[in-house]
């Protein structure tokens, strides 16, 4: 579905009304002046390009169950790990940063996508220290593009299946080796009294023989009973 989607997206040049919004807002969120036939002037081809460019780059790294760019931890469904920063996106497309921010807030103006601002408190230290910042993908994108609502819904129920699927096999995987774990350590415990018993059994001849020599040694060394008393 993503691949049919950035293959459509090609279809912008021939029909900019497909992405109509991206032709009526600037960048900084101003709507473009018209011309004197009262449409909107037409944006730079430049400009258009990087716009498709890194519209195209999220659509393929979007996460279907919640339409966010990165991965959701099979452990904590409100995290987001490997979310890309502007660097990220400008290293992949071989683009400057300026030009990124720059595509990057006209689809955010335009209403196709939205970022949130992200920030945790240091380790060390007071203060915070930003995170890379969360883009979402609005679902219009996906039907401007000519995916279907039905066919995005379909897709979207199986990603977040098999992301539930593999998230509890994870976690009976969790369970099963804690579980190992125990009974490993019972067993450790259970062989240690186990072998302490047996060697105790083992010393324990040996010992009566001390216990029996140490008692005749005692009645050897014994005082004579005192003489019986004369009457």
């Amino acid at each position: 579905m993503q691949k049919a989607a950035i293959r459509n997206l090609k279809d912008y040049y021939k029909s900019p009304s497909m992405l109509s919004m991206l032709g009526r807002i600037k960048a900084n969120g101003e709507f473009r002046k018209r011309r004197k036939d009262g449409g909107f002037r037409k944006v730079r081809s430049e400009q258009a390009d990087i716009n498709i460019m890194v519209l195209a780059y999220l659509i393929g790294k979007v996460n279907l169950v919640k339409l966010q760019i990165g991965v959701i931890p099979y452990h904590n469904p409100d995290e987001l790990f490997g979310a890309p920063t502007q660097a990220d996106i400008a290293l992949a497309l071989g683009e400057s940063k300026g030009r990124v921010y720059k595509a990057l807030s006209h689809l955010r103006n335009a209403g196709y996508i939205t970022i949130t601002q992200r920030r945790r408190p240091r380790k060390e230290g007071d203060g915070w220290e930003s995170l890379p910042s969360v883009i979402c993908i609005k679902n219009t994108v996906f039907v401007l593009a000519g995916i279907s609502k039905r066919w995005l819904k379909r897709t979207r129920d199986w990603k977040y299946k098999a992301w539930k699927d593999e998230r509890n096999r994870r976690f009976q995987r969790s369970v099963e080796k804690e579980r190992d774990l125990c009974q490993a350590k019972q067993k450790e415990t259970s062989d240690f009294f186990i072998l302490e018993i047996m060697r105790k059994l083992q010393e324990l001849p040996a010992k009566q023989k001390e216990w029996q020599k140490r008692l005749e040694d005692k009645k050897t060394h014994d005082p004579p009973a005192p003489p019986e008393a004369i009457h």
